[in-house]
């Protein structure tokens, strides 16, 4: 069996290759200690197999706990949360602490190894736990500044936005559809339910309308209404199963959930999937802090536990929402007198986010909905499969153009835009059983090759580059800019990048300076 061949010779060259290294490694120590005597060839040799198999079981298990702490924070998370279990279940303070000193127990165990066993001479335990902590740390040091560095530089946002532009094309719009069993009656009913079918617009959001957010649902409103619809009899309904996968990018970890950046992904979005909070003190001091809700909801409740102090007091408002609940939890405090300060906090289940304020805005138009408001994920879809063929499509709307989607998402690095644009591109090749974020990072792969970018200087694990694995090498993006630069698409390409000082990411960077724009 070659198989069986192979992993014979992998591990006598892995026993070789270490022992070899140990070899090398002690040879360096006894010219630290100043040891000439060694315990020669062949008792040297099992000295050296000892130490790898120590070695070995322990990078193993360091490796191993390390893992079990990333993939507890970011694939087990979406699974879990998508069942309803709280975030204590996925990694809790406790636990993920428990988590933290064990990986770095056992990575101070490797080098106190090292630095006990490897001479040739008797070290004391103190020394070598001095120097096993001191190496510790600084690999630890290190580890940290090389992933700051790495993840600075990160526009992947850069990569969605091309893709987009290539295979959809600047002119490309999103629609959004509305399906019924039959179109209204004469007196305005519509029988039955209506159904919200989204493909991910996600330009229904004030960001889109000068900052208004009355104005975010009104073409899909104005076109319910110009249907004749004055009643929905049955339930309203939201569709979100035209992206298949769970509402995370991959890798996502459960820390940055509750920040605008990290908001839930939906083939239904509205605002952004996230409320817009803006703080003010109180009149007097010891009082809660007053804040007001952007777009006005009842979606999220708010427990409110921040207090108003002195003037030149702490400025500080910290927000916490429980992973898939709509509780939201408010501390901190801000001094009299002061003003602007503003948050945002993302909502859980977007399409049921959706529906409500939908609800709400057709309510001001005097439509009315009779039933209960549901929603359908990919999930569902599968298990009871709806053809909308047979159904009427009353009313629709279709996005701003993709030209103007991608400068919304790219000068301001939107990661929730970056995504939906990625599984947008997914959906159109997608094959059966196929996550639409696989299929739009395959697409991506094919576009680089097609653009130039050397193969493996690239590593996306979903459209934003959220993802702490997401890595750009700067010739990658250069080729990625060369070839968008000639492109049919260039000037739309050109149109959505920041212009440094003026607006975007750049918008505070280079200022004073000739690259100023």
């Amino acid at each position: 069996d070659w198989s069986s061949d192979v992993c014979s010779s992998d591990l006598i060259a892995f026993v070789w290759f270490s022992t070899r290294f140990f070899g090398s490694l002690r040879t360096v120590f006894n010219r630290v200690f100043n040891v000439e005597k060694g315990h020669g060839l062949f008792i040297g040799k099992l000295y050296d197999i000892w130490y790898t198999v120590s070695a070995t079981a322990l990078v193993v298990a360091w490796i191993g706990s390390a893992a079990y702490f990333t993939i507890a924070r970011t694939h087990g998370l979406a699974f879990l949360a998508r069942l309803g279990a709280p975030e204590q279940v996925v990694m809790g303070p406790v636990l993920a602490f428990g988590t933290r000193l064990v990986t770095f127990f056992l990575l101070i165990s490797i080098f106190f190894t090292l630095y006990k066993s490897l001479p040739y001479r008797r070290v004391r335990w103190q020394q070598a736990l001095a120097g096993a902590l001191t190496s510790g740390v600084l690999f630890e040091v290190a580890r940290w500044a090389f992933t700051w560095v790495v993840h600075r530089f990160n526009p992947a946002t850069l990569y969605t936005g091309a893709l987009a532009l290539d295979r959809l094309g600047p002119s490309f719009r999103i629609r959004t559809s509305c399906y019924a069993a039959a179109m209204p009656g004469a007196d305005g009913a519509l029988a039955g339910d209506l159904t919200i079918y989204g493909r991910g617009d996600f330009s229904m959001a004030a960001r889109f309308n000068a900052g208004d957010y009355t104005k975010s649902l009104e073409p899909l409103v104005s076109a319910l209404a110009a249907a004749g619809v004055k009643r929905i009899t049955g339930d309203l309904v939201g569709d979100e199963s035209f992206f298949r996968g769970p509402p995370f990018g991959s890798a996502w970890t459960w820390d940055d959930l509750n920040y605008y950046y990290g908001a839930e992904v939906s083939a239904l979005t509205h605002e952004d999937n996230v409320v817009d909070l803006a703080f003010q003190p109180a009149a007097a001091l010891g009082q809660p802090v007053t804040f007001t809700a952007k777009p006005a909801t009842q979606f999220l409740q708010f427990i409110n536990r921040t207090t108003t102090v002195t003037n030149g007091g702490k400025r500080s408002i910290e927000l916490y929402r429980p992973l898939a609940q709509s509780t939201v939890y408010l501390h901190g405090s801000l001094p009299l007198g002061d003003r602007d300060l503003s948050d945002s906090i993302t909502v859980p289940r977007p399409a049921l986010w959706f529906l409500t304020q939908l609800r709400d805005a057709l309510a001001k138009r005097g439509i009315t909905v009779t039933g209960q408001l549901r929603t359908r994920d990919w999930l569902a879809a599968e298990a009871a499969p709806v053809d909308y063929g047979k159904q009427v499509e009353i009313a629709f709307t279709d996005s701003r153009p993709m030209s103007e989607l991608v400068e919304k998402m790219m000068k301001p690095s939107q990661n929730l835009y970056a995504q939906l644009l990625l599984l947008q591109v997914g959906a159109r090749t997608a094959k059966p059983g196929q996550t639409t974020e696989d299929a739009g990072l395959a697409e991506m792969q094919k576009f680089l090759a097609e653009a130039g970018v050397k193969r493996g200087s690239v590593l996306l694990e979903e459209g934003s580059g959220l993802s702490r694995g997401c890595l750009l090498m700067p010739e990658a993006t250069v080729q990625l800019l060369r070839h968008m630069d000639k492109h049919p698409a260039a000037a739309a390409y050109r149109a959505a990048l920041p212009i440094a000082g003026v607006d975007g990411t750049l918008k505070a960077r280079f200022a004073g300076t000739s690259d100023r724009k």
